[in-house]
């Protein structure tokens, strides 16, 4: 099993999520966790 980090840009909190279920979509067979990090406070509030 290989860990991947990947950061995101992104302008709120739904764009990221759909920028990550594009991943998840893609390959689903190969994605078997993921975990999110929100580094900015304005995002929060998006």
């Amino acid at each position: 099993m290989v860990k991947l980090n990947i950061s995101l840009r992104s302008t709120s909190v739904d764009e990221a999520i759909e920028k990550i279920a594009s991943i998840k979509e893609a390959h689903p067979e190969d994605v078997l966790q993921i975990e999110v990090t929100i580094l900015d406070d304005y995002l929060l509030s998006s």
